[in-house]
């Protein structure tokens, strides 16, 4: 997979997440100690996640890091 299909898998799979959760982007943020536009960047798929922001996303929304993002892949 390469970052691009992995940025865009992320970013559709945490807007999901944030709709079957009725959270907010500004939500998520205060949550997680993200900026709402990077949070806003991740969902339109405009920037890759560091470890640190998906840790701390996943933290926020009470998630396994394995639940929030694909990691069964290779990402070249």
């Amino acid at each position: 997979m390469t970052q691009t299909q992995w940025r865009n898998v992320f970013g559709d799979n945490l807007a999901d997440i944030l709709r079957d959760k009725g959270m907010s982007q500004a939500q998520l943020a205060r949550d997680s100690g993200l900026s709402v536009s990077r949070i806003s960047d991740y969902i339109n798929k405009f920037s890759t996640p560091t470890i640190f922001a998906l840790i701390n996303i996943a933290y926020a929304l009470d998630m396994e890091l394995s639940e929030l993002a694909d990691f069964d892949e290779r990402i070249e």
